[in-house]
């Protein structure tokens, strides 16, 4: 069969509205064959199965003798016998597809799960947290079906935290001797109250806006040696880290911002205010890294090993035994976030600490937390990330915290936890104000009876703020305090 009679047999064969004719002695290759196959397909074979020539044979059982006639490799005979035979069409094999992404889906999965799943030595460290927001028998402590609600509104998704995952110092003079090791320069970022805690604006603008930009956070971590600095802590500070803080800001006085700095105290490029068009906040910043690293010279980028930023923060004790619980508040509206989340910490000494323990663990003991201590969680009445506008203990109109010993499981007690808080600030502590705060409190403490120690707390807040006249008008806000053993 030449080349065009080959052409017209496979036309005739893809044509369903003609047979071929199949009274010639035609030779088919192997090759031929296979093409055939590759051409037609399992369907326009069966579409033609039915069909017969001359004498009766049909298309199916013609084809097939002259393919077996050519002796084709094993291999394919059995695959045109099954497709001619109807066992693999064209849609039982997209279905067994199909079949088998689904079954190498589910492997995967169940490998990712059993090689993520944390071994019995390490922990979520605040997965207490989802156990006590479960229905319990009797006895036990339930919180309200809203705070599962205020939780997931609250918390801070990853892309809000990427500013902490750039490694920043907290010593200016650590800072400088990095700096001149690695020889690359000092990122320098200051702000009132300092800005990896409650800050002023600018900070706490940066860290929720060009801070936390994949790309920001990635030149930083490459090229820099960052360090954070509360500004008025450092503008007084002794010794060598002050005059040179001093030094910095004498070569490019402002108020808050970053500077770009080299190892022997020489400012090379600084970002100080946002621009109008705050959607260009991060190219600013960029440029002025850019800017900075052009000034210095040819740097080797290195590689961040993985950190924890505040390593104490809602797990574990200091050296000192105290603790650092975890903070987190947020405007919220019809249980959604209403604007950025603000992350804090508030530190307890050891005796603070064993404040919040029940004096007596007998199931049904209440009693009352000093209200020394319950003035504390102020701290996390307020949405707003500037420090200014945060309430103090002495703000505190009303701060009550009182506990239940619901239930006693081994030995640990599971205790309920009421409270509520109103407070009246003005903004660094002038006239102008007042913010006016209230909330209301429902968490779980448990408290190992047999160690003398709480293992586990968790506070859910639900609340109302008003800022400064005349923008004073009510709006909802949650807070979340947690911390675990």
């Amino acid at each position: 069969m030449n080349s065009e009679e080959w052409d017209e047999f496979l036309a005739a064969c893809l044509d369903e509205g003609s047979a071929p004719d199949l009274s010639k002695d035609v030779e088919i290759s192997p090759e031929r064959a296979s093409e055939a196959l590759d051409l037609m397909e399992v369907e326009g074979l069966l579409r033609h199965a039915h069909r017969r020539d001359g004498d009766g044979t049909s298309f199916r059982d013609h084809l097939w003798r002259r393919i077996k006639a050519e002796e084709s490799r094993p291999g394919f005979v059995r695959d045109v016998e099954t497709a001619l035979s109807g066992r693999l069409s064209a849609q039982r094999r997209r279905l067994a597809g199909l079949v088998v992404l689904a079954a190498s889906f589910l492997v995967f999965v169940a490998v990712w799960f059993l090689v993520s799943r944390p071994s019995p030595e390490t922990h979520d460290p605040l997965a207490f947290v989802e156990d006590m927001l479960r229905p319990r028998e009797a006895g036990g402590v339930q919180l309200p079906a809203s705070s599962s609600e205020i939780l997931a509104a609250v918390r801070a998704t990853s892309e809000e935290l990427r500013w902490m995952e750039i490694p920043w110092l907290r010593d200016l003079a650590e800072a400088q001797r990095l700096a001149r090791e690695e020889r690359r320069p000092i990122l320098l970022w200051t702000g009132g109250g300092g800005p990896l805690d409650r800050s002023c604006g600018c900070a706490y603008g940066l860290r929720r806006g060009p801070l936390s930009e994949d790309e920001v956070v990635g030149r930083i971590s490459a090229n820099f040696v960052p360090v954070a600095l509360d500004r008025d802590a450092a503008s007084r500070a002794a010794g060598p880290a002050g005059e040179l803080y001093r030094s910095i800001h004498r070569q490019r006085p402002a108020y808050e911002g970053l500077w770009i700095v080299s190892p022997d105290g020489r400012v090379l490029d600084a970002h100080s205010k946002p621009p109008k068009e705050r959607k260009i906040w991060s190219q600013a910043v960029l440029y002025t890294l850019d800017a900075g690293l052009k000034a210095f010279g040819p740097v080797e980028p290195r590689i961040v090993q993985p950190f924890s930023l505040f390593p104490h923060r809602g797990t574990g004790f200091t050296p000192a035994g105290a603790v650092s619980l975890a903070v987190s508040s947020r405007l919220i509206h019809n249980g959604r976030p209403d604007g950025p989340v603000v992350e804090d910490g508030m530190d307890l000494s050891a005796e603070e600490w064993a404040g919040l323990s029940p004096p007596s663990v007998a199931a049904g003991f209440e009693w009352t937390v000093p209200e020394a201590l319950a003035r504390r969680f102020c701290r996390a009445l307020s949405p707003a990330g500037d420090v200014g506008t945060m309430p103090l203990p002495q703000d505190a109109k009303v701060a009550e915290l009182k506990g239940v010993v619901e239930s006693i499981q081994g030995n640990r007690a599971q205790v309920s936890l009421k409270g509520r808080w109103e407070t009246e600030h003005f903004v660094d502590r002038k006239k102008e104000g007042p913010i006016r705060c209230s909330a209301s409190a429902d968490g779980v403490l448990v408290y190992d009876f047999a160690g003398q120690r709480t293992v586990s707390l968790l506070l859910v807040f639900r609340g109302t703020y008003r800022h400064t006249p005349p923008w004073d008008a009510p709006r909802q806000c949650g807070a979340v305090v947690e911390w675990t053993e």
